[in-house]
């Protein structure tokens, strides 16, 4: 399947004669040459089976001729998180493999069961409050906003978040969120001065003993 995605972008290019440049427009309403491009990494992660994709832009002339960049294209070829199963691998995309007792046998009942306790949370909201940071200049702010929409309280609930190529992670927690309750809080990050210009993942993790959620956000270092 990556191959195949590889193979038409690469067609899509040839046929258009764009050429393509790794780096990042200064902004979105930076200079540009007509028929120059840009691309940029894709998708939610690369971690386990998952795996970035591409996207691509290109700087088009308006009625005087001067260039102004189009829209960011369709992801090509990224492939996403979905529900971890047991067969060996990170399906998930959490960097765990086969957890949350995918793999175990389910035993056989010799007793009525008690209805197991339903737990929700729901990330009603993950903001990253500049996601083109100087670290010069600016810290790196991340708001969260949790709600428990299950029927049973979450007990010594965590939030953490990682910036993969930074090695940076913050944390807040633990907390308890009472089923029907919300919860908000921020993580600041004091990035380097030093740090390459690019863009880098964000991985956010919610869990405690009973659950678990992740989720990405990408962040550019100018």
């Amino acid at each position: 399947m990556k191959n195949i995605a590889l193979k038409l972008l690469i067609l899509f290019l040839i046929s258009t004669m764009i050429v393509i440049s790794t780096q990042a427009c200064e902004d979105d309403f930076g200079k540009c040459t007509p028929g120059e491009g840009v691309m940029r990494a894709c998708g939610e992660s690369n971690i386990g089976e998952c795996s970035y994709g591409t996207q691509i832009r290109v700087c088009k002339a308006d009625s005087t001729g001067a260039g102004y960049w189009d829209y960011w294209s369709c992801c090509v070829g990224k492939i996403d998180p979905v529900a971890e199963i047991c067969d060996g691998k990170d399906n998930d995309c959490d960097g765990e493999t086969d957890e949350g007792g995918v793999c175990d046998k389910e035993k056989p009942k010799q007793y009525l069961e008690k209805p197991r306790p339903s737990y929700g949370l729901k990330l009603s909201q993950i903001v990253i409050v500049d996601e083109v940071i100087d670290p010069e200049r600016q810290d790196l702010r991340i708001i969260t906003n949790l709600y428990n929409n299950g029927d049973s309280d979450l007990k010594y609930t965590r939030v953490t978040a990682f910036i993969d190529g930074m090695n940076l992670r913050r944390s807040f927690g633990p907390f308890n969120l009472d089923k029907g309750d919300y919860y908000s809080d921020e993580l600041f990050f004091d990035v380097p001065n030093d740090t390459a210009p690019g863009e880098y993942p964000i991985r956010l993790t919610f869990s405690n003993n009973n659950i678990k959620r992740v989720k990405y956000r990408f962040v550019t270092i100018i």
